[in-house]
């Protein structure tokens, strides 16, 4: 049961792979003998109990029996069945390579995850793990998928010139928003003086003997819990710069070059900008489909808007309240 795991988190080899290598080896099943299916290897990998713990109703036990794995290895395993890690091709001599898509879409008709593996020594191949049984979505070379996810990033880009009418209108929201931040300073700042002069009056008031030990107590620890809670605030705001404006210009390049930049990377670069850009991908009758992330929804909404003739000259000041999400 141990080499299951070991080789498995090496990123080596497919569930497909594993299986066959366990049954080499003379895995079976206990009681009928019968050869263990690779299904049964995916539900091994996946089942903690292997570790000495079990999980019920979503919480974490320790079981009575020993553990065969130590716990590192079982989480070894579950980052390279969720496509957290870069999986490893030994044909290449061992080299690293990062399936670009592993652990990111799911099968559109048995909702099981898309999992990569070799073919030929070079071609790479995705194809549903089939947990739940025999799924009739056939294998996808990675490029026809590739071309399919570079066809959703293209979505985001902008029409000629509409790109820099949207960060000029992102820099005049955000003088308005640094007039708010100076006005909310000023504001915080003020009260924290208050209350400062508050605690010193009521201090001032028990040492005189105008008020009992009980009311300055419960009186400066009120003012103080308030005095707290307006320097986190005012920190906040203090650390909130032009961040704001910055982060947002950066996504906005980000959103009009995603498809450039998706074709000039493979791999864990591949990966790293869809999952920031896209969410809920499924792949169903050699069809990709995906949901955009926050922001980027708001961004393919205007995009969309801008290339659309009923919109009539595509873009004025008025829109920018949709992406700027008033």
């Amino acid at each position: 049961m141990r080499k299951i795991f070991e080789w498995y988190a090496t990123g080596a080899y497919s569930i497909r792979e594993v299986g066959l290598m366990a049954r080499n080896i003379g895995l079976v099943h206990p009681r009928s003998q019968a050869k263990v299916p690779n299904s049964s290897i995916h539900r091994i990998l996946r089942n903690r109990v292997y570790t000495g713990e079990f999980e019920w109703l979503g919480v974490v036990y320790k079981g009575r029996r020993e553990a065969l794995i130590s716990k590192d290895l079982w989480l070894m395993a579950q980052d390279v069945m969720d496509g957290r890690v870069d999986a490893r091709i030994p044909r290449t001599g061992g080299s690293a390579y990062a399936f670009a898509f592993s652990g990111l879409v799911s099968c559109g008709h048995c909702g099981c995850a898309l999992t990569a593996e070799i073919k030929k020594g070079r071609y790479i191949y995705y194809h549903c793990t089939q947990y739940k049984g025999k799924c009739p979505e056939k294998y996808v070379r990675e490029e026809v998928m590739a071309e399919q996810f570079a066809a959703i990033l293209s979505r985001l880009k902008s029409a000629p010139g509409i790109h820099d009418l949207i960060v000029r209108a992102l820099k005049s929201s955000f003088a308005t928003e640094r007039e708010e931040h100076e006005l909310a300073v000023t504001r915080l700042t003020g009260e924290i003086d208050r209350l400062g002069k508050r605690i010193e009056a009521v201090y001032t008031d028990k040492l005189d003997g105008k008020i009992s030990a009980e009311y300055y107590k419960r009186a400066s620890s009120q003012w103080q819990d308030e005095m707290r809670r307006c320097h986190d605030e005012l920190r906040r705001y203090q650390e909130a710069s032009e961040a704001y404006m910055n982060e947002g210009v950066d996504l906005l390049i980000l959103a009009r070059d995603a498809e450039e930049i998706f074709q000039k990377h493979e791999g864990a670069s591949r990966k790293r900008l869809l999952n920031l850009v896209l969410a809920n991908c499924t792949w169903k009758d050699a069809q990709l489909s995906a949901n955009f992330r926050k922001p980027f929804d708001l961004i393919l909404e205007n995009t969309t808007s801008q290339h659309d003739p009923k919109s009539g000259d595509g873009y004025d000041d008025a829109g920018k309240e949709n992406w700027l999400g008033n």
